[in-house]
């Protein structure tokens, strides 16, 4: 290719490149390296394709190794290169793992040529090619049926070939096997170095990439720039970078390597360990330092590095994810040994599957701290993990239990940790963050606002910009609290932005977080497409496990739905959110997918579905007991109620609805919190009109509106049925009304089909994919007699009197999508 004039540029790819971020960046080197790129770095794909485009030449860009980096968002990031690239440039991608559909359609229009391990192989011909003139024609052949073809070991025989000149060694590595032969290649090569780069190989043979610093910190040698240097010949067994001056070995040659350090003695083996493991941990490697430490059976530096790191402090500063890793490394026996560390492993619960473990297992520690087990290591720093962890286990125990927060504990948990840690900022945001998120939840939007500015402030100091992320998005809830969906939008976007600027995708907490609450504002703002986008997010395994990601992505998403008329698969997610409630200990989310699942059984029609006993009676104690508790979040209060109020106007108890949605009105006092007061004014409004109380139920639809207004959420009212959207119409109407633009936006944002009721919805989809009568009774187990009335009403709606005309409407709004 070099010799048609075409440029050659070659990334070896190694785990760093899983980034995006950083797979770019190694692009843009590799052609720094090749004398064809830039001199600036690249933030978007799309400014290096343009910047190719650009080139009087042609590129062929080999990817080498990426099975050692490919994963789901590198894949996303290397299709999108590969389809923007201009016509003067060629990729090559070689893979020694199954290449994924996706490339091998991309290979089949042309835009990448994939490389696997069997292309990696000569045929005969290319193997005599290849050794010519450096192996005697006497036992080429022999050797190459031994090497199977496999490029590695052929190219040990070249290396090894080069270095000799006595040919001596070619019969007897032509009596062996494949295996056996690149092992005696590999020592053969090695015999050509002297013995100083022999020893320097075998020892940095322990780093994935040798740098200068890294090779300076396991030998202790002031020379390690040459001696990488010399290790010139060995290429391309050995894989050279200029910029910055470092190493990789091809993965066969290292474990040989490997395998020549096993031979070494114990101390020695044992004391390179030791050294690289101190210097990854100086350099704030710490999973690293701790891999290195426990692979040479250093247990108690692996956890003394733990320690240093800051132990259940790490939590804070490098994320939850992060390091319940680090913890899965560590052997039970040093955790149980080490008070510190137990305190990470409880610090590791947040957000996690089994975070209902937390609380009882800081109990049981408190316990054992009591009766002086560890009294030897309680010292002022273990004093202070233990203040923080509480504050954690107590953030737990409210996540999952219904329980009433203890704010003079927590203000006090808050208090005490900064005074007893004044150097440690880290610590503070522990029990500030559980505060915030309590806050937020019971409504007091003003309370937590001042938290909020302590805690951006809190992490603006060195290492913490993930904490930034997370400051962000409180300020995101806290304008979603206010009701200025706008500026809410606006400040999660900007993390799920940020997060695929650092990350190269949004599968972060911060990025789950945000796309919670993306999700639940385009569904107030009507826009069920765009909300079902952002909940989908939520699916991957790594999104934390928290009341609002467990609410966003079951009960938020069965309402997407429920709008939409897809009923059973509302009810089915409803359904796995009961499940995992169960088997995990989530109250709140048991209690919530609960009341979620009254309110649309009985929103269309099937009161018969909630009117078991053993149903209504949990939500009407529950409603009893904590309607006006703090230890429910009030989106539950709020589904609770609109359950109860749907149920017994389904029942015609008109008496008992008004009386629960007042009460949810009047406990709407203690909250700030617009959209949540706007709701119970609307569920009052929607009790008091179909109990035909018109004059108070327009007042109630009038406040809401007040509330409402500039907030753009019309889902609000949507949702409540056609006597509160009338008289939203009739304010639309109304020339002295204070509200009256307001009123007409939700006018004009309705559509026939949002005065359906769910039922009615998924009659219709079933009726626009072309279904009979017949079939749609049978798709929704309902009789033909209750399809029959379903679609009269339905005809009636849409004004319209055909089946057609009612297919095309729901087809134009894609209902039937």
């Amino acid at each position: 290719m070099e010799d048609e004039g075409q440029r050659i540029v070659w990334l070896n790819c190694d785990e760093r490149d899983q980034d995006p971020a950083v797979f770019l960046a190694s692009i843009v080197e590799a052609l720094e390296q090749a004398r064809t790129g830039p001199r600036n770095s690249f933030r978007e794909i799309s400014q290096l394709t343009d910047f190719l485009a650009e080139l009087p030449w042609s590129v062929c860009i080999f990817v080498d190794h990426y099975e050692t980096a490919g994963q789901p968002s590198l894949d996303d990031a290397l299709e999108s290169f590969a389809r923007l690239l201009p016509a003067n440039a060629k990729m090559f991608v070689a893979t020694r793992a199954l290449s994924s559909e996706r490339f091998v359609g991309l290979e089949l229009d042309g835009f990448v040529r994939l490389v696997t391990a069997s292309d990696l192989r000569f045929n005969e011909s290319e193997a005599h090619v290849f050794l010519d003139p450096h192996v005697p024609a006497t036992v080429a052949r022999e050797l190459i049926a031994q090497s199977d073809g496999w490029a590695f070991v052929l190219q040990l025989i070249r290396l090894s070939a080069r270095g000799r000149s006595d040919g001596g060694w070619d019969q007897r590595a032509a009596s062996g096997s494949r295996v056996r032969i690149a092992d005696f290649l590999a020592s053969e090569v090695m015999s050509c170095l002297d013995e100083t780069l022999r020893n320097f190989a075998i020892e940095t043979s322990l780093l994935k990439t040798v740098t200068v610093e890294d090779a300076e910190a396991i030998t202790g040698r002031p020379d390690c720039a040459a001696l990488i240097a010399r290790l010139q010949p060995l290429v391309p067994i050995v894989a050279l970078e200029s910029y910055p001056l470092a190493a990789r070995f091809h993965p066969l040659f290292q474990e040989y390597l490997l395998g020549a350090l096993q031979l070494r003695s114990r101390p020695e083996i044992v004391q390179l360990h030791e050294r690289l493991a101190r210097h990854y941990a100086n350099t704030r490697r710490v999973m690293e330092a701790v891999e290195c430490a426990l692979a040479a059976g250093l247990n108690e530096l692996a956890g003394d590095i733990v320690e240093d790191a800051g132990a259940v402090r790490y939590v804070t500063a490098e994320g939850t994810y992060a390091a319940r890793q680090l913890y899965e490394l560590l052997p039970k026996t040093l955790v149980n040994s080490r008070l510190r560390l137990r305190l990470l492993g409880i610090g590791t619960f947040v957000n996690h599957d089994q975070s209902a473990r937390a609380a009882p297992e800081f109990a049981k520690l408190e316990a054992e701290v009591a009766q002086g087990q560890f009294a030897s290591q309680m010292d002022e720093v273990a004093r202070i993990d233990m203040e923080v962890t509480r504050s954690i286990a107590a953030f737990t125990s409210i996540e999952h239990g219904l329980w009433r927060p203890d704010w003079n504990a927590l203000r006090a948990d808050t208090l005490r940790i900064r005074a007893s840690s004044p150097g440690d900022q880290r610590l503070w945001v522990v029990p500030i963050t559980t505060e915030i998120q309590l806050l937020l939840r019971q409504g007091r939007a003003l309370d937590a606002a001042p938290l909020i500015d302590d805690y951006v402030q809190l992490t603006q100091h060195d290492n913490a910009f993930r904490g930034i992320l997370y400051a962000r998005v409180y300020q995101a809830a806290l304008h979603f609290a206010r009701g200025d969906l706008t500026a809410a939008a606006k400040t999660a976007e900007s993390v799920v932005s940020t997060c695929l600027e650092l990350d190269g995708h949004s599968d972060s907490h911060e990025g789950h977080h945000a796309h919670a609450l993306l999700g639940q504002i385009h569904y107030l703002r009507n826009n069920l497409r765009g909300a079902v986008l952002h909940f989908d997010k939520l699916k991957c395994p790594q999104a934390p496990v928290s009341f609002l990601i467990y609410s966003s992505n079951y009960t938020w998403r069965a309402v997407c739905d429920a709008a939409g008329g897809r009923l059973d698969d509302a009810f089915e997610r409803l359904d796995s959110a009961l499940a995992l409630a169960r088997g995990r200990q989530i109250q709140h989310l048991a209690l919530l997918a609960t009341a979620l699942r009254c309110d649309l059984e009985a929103s269309h029609g099937d009161v018969g579905g909630v009117s078991r006993p053993e149903v209504l009676e949990q939500l009407s104690d529950t409603w009893r007991e904590r309607g006006s508790d703090s230890s429910l979040p009030w989106v539950t209060r709020v589904w609770i109620a609109r359950a109860l109020v749907t149920t017994f106007l389904g029942k015609g108890r008109p008496a008992e609805a008004i009386s629960v949605a007042r009460r949810l009105v009047e406990g709407c006092a203690t909250s700030d919190q617009r959209l949540i007061t706007a709701s119970a004014w609307i569920l009052l409004a929607r009790a008091l009109l179909a109990s035909d109380q018109q004059a108070e139920g327009r007042q109630a639809v009038a406040r809401a509106l007040a509330l409402t207004d500039t907030t753009g959420a019309t889902r609000l009212f949507l949702d409540n049925g056609r006597e509160v959207v009338g008289v939203v119409r009739d304010f639309a109407q109304e020339g002295a009304s204070p509200n009256r633009e307001w009123a007409r936006q939700i006018v004009a944002r309705t559509s026939p089909l949002e005065l359906l009721t769910p039922r009615q919805k998924a009659v219709l989809r079933e009726l626009a994919k072309g279904a009979s009568t017949k079939e749609i009774a049978r798709a929704l187990n309902l009789s033909p007699e209750t399809v029959k009335c379903h679609l009269k009403v339905i005809f009636d709606r849409l004004g319209t009197s055909s089946r057609e005309g009612a297919a095309r409407a729901a087809r134009e709004a894609e209902l039937a999508v």
